[in-house]
């Protein structure tokens, strides 16, 4: 995040609430910059998604 200069895990956002993320950083832009996948699975395993604006 822009805001604090940290980045977050996924987890932490979601138990600070999806609905309170939505009505914080509704107006924000986001880009999913990376994203790696379990050899065996083929599901995602890691996503880097970085603010774009403020």
């Amino acid at each position: 995040m822009l805001d604090y200069d940290k980045t977050y895990d996924m987890e932490t956002l979601y138990i600070g609430g999806m609905e309170r993320f939505a009505e914080f950083y509704n107006g924000i832009k986001f880009k999913c910059t990376k994203i790696d996948y379990h050899s065996q699975t083929g599901k995602v395993k890691y996503m880097l998604i970085e603010q774009i604006t403020e």
